[in-house]
């Protein structure tokens, strides 16, 4: 019975986690940069920078869609090794890895839905119209549900020092 020979993988994926985490926040702030310029456009009649940072967002939401995606599959591998490793490893409380997964299916949905409005290419119109906001909103969402996620992952590293050191 060797625990240390399963611990360096456990401790992997959280790393990992962590580094994709702080990747993710660095998008958001870029998303929120980009929409703020947007918002500064709507002053001129510049079709052409429109398009452009709106392209520019769209690829900054594949990017968090694809960080995301890989994120789940960390969260699923925690769980898997969990299940195949009964007896080496068990997490008493799995409340923080449940909520993990639950915010990463938001922010899945969230994505979907901005993915959805920014491909329309919509018009400077629609987005003066109220579009703008709703994106912007939709963002705040993906914020709060990273935010929750972090908080997670901060709980998550206590209970894996714990596993550590037994």
């Amino acid at each position: 019975m060797n625990l240390f020979k399963k611990d360096p993988k456990i401790l992997t994926i959280e790393v990992n986690d962590q580094k994709i985490n702080e990747d993710l926040c660095h998008l958001i702030v870029k998303l929120e940069k980009n929409i703020s310029e947007l918002q500064n456009l709507f002053g001129g009649s510049d079709v052409a920078s429109k398009n452009e940072k709106l392209s520019e967002i769209l690829n900054m939401i594949l990017q968090l869609k694809q960080d995301v995606t890989v994120l789940k599959g960390d969260v699923n591998n925690i769980i898997d090794i969990e299940l195949q490793e009964k007896e080496y490893i068990l997490i008493k409380d799995d409340t923080f890895l449940k909520d993990k997964v639950g915010q990463l299916e938001i922010v899945e949905g969230l994505i979907q839905k901005i993915q959805g409005v920014l491909s329309d290419h919509p018009s400077m119109d629609a987005l003066k119209a109220g579009l703008l906001e709703e994106i912007v909103e939709l963002l705040n969402q993906v914020i709060d549900s990273l935010n929750k996620i972090r908080g997670d992952d901060t709980s998550l590293q206590k209970i894996y020092t714990s596993l550590r050191n037994v």
